[in-house]
């Protein structure tokens, strides 16, 4: 914008929290975690079509077995959304987790199998890019944690997951469920995925970024 060259230096990611489940012991869940926003009112994780996309595949039979957590703060001001979220998930295999714990929020990115987001999803963010995910630092977690990414095409998130090494990028919500239905059905892709997420995700952590700002500083001579 300004035509002036500059270092990318990535927020540090805390890994060491994160306990990883081996694949045969993961619960078979996709998990969803951002703060609840209405769009329009923030910066959206459009829980909302997420949990109404889990729902189609539930109801069509395609993912038997299978839960869905879906995790984020909750301001007062989104009590409404939520309620929405939350009915759109009645009667299905799904969690909403308001204000969960860290330790809970841990736990979960330790031990689902697929990680979902779609911050950003239906906005035009050439006009708007901020409505998109600007990093994806849960996306880090998450793939830190062992769960296979399966993620928006768009932003931050094309940096981090590289498609069909580390997970999976969609552009329609029908590209996630077909991602996910086909990561369901394949317990050894679905292993491999994993795995290479979490070496992916030790280049964001908290030893890259201080290997990365040493360079940038050393570079500009502020060492």
């Amino acid at each position: 914008m300004w035509d002036v060259d500059a270092d990318v230096l990535y927020p540090p990611i805390s890994t060491e929290p994160l306990s990883p489940l081996p694949d045969s012991e993961r619960e078979l869940a996709v998990l969803s975690v951002g703060r609840f926003f209405a769009p329009g009112l923030g910066h959206a994780k459009r829980q909302l079509e997420m949990v109404e996309t889990f729902g189609k595949l539930v109801r069509a039979g395609q993912l038997p077995g299978w839960k869905m957590y879906v995790v984020g703060g909750m301001e007062p001001s989104q009590i409404p959304y939520v309620a929405k979220v939350k009915a759109a998930a009645e009667g299905l295999p799904i969690e909403i987790l308001t204000n969960a714990p860290r330790p809970r929020v841990e736990q979960l990115l330790s031990s689902c199998a697929v990680f979902w987001s779609a911050t950003g999803y239906s906005e035009d963010i050439t006009k708007r890019p901020w409505v998109a995910e600007h990093f994806g630092m849960t996306t880090v977690e998450a793939m830190a944690g062992g769960c296979v990414p399966v993620v928006i095409d768009c932003a931050g998130q094309t940096e981090i997951v590289r498609e069909g090494v580390d997970g999976y990028r969609w552009a329609t919500l029908e590209q996630m469920g077909e991602r996910t239905v086909t990561l369901a059905g394949d317990p050894s892709t679905r292993a491999r995925l994993a795995a290479s997420a979490r070496g992916r995700a030790t280049a964001y952590d908290e030893d890259a970024f201080r290997e990365r700002w040493r360079a940038i500083a050393a570079r500009h001579d502020l060492l």
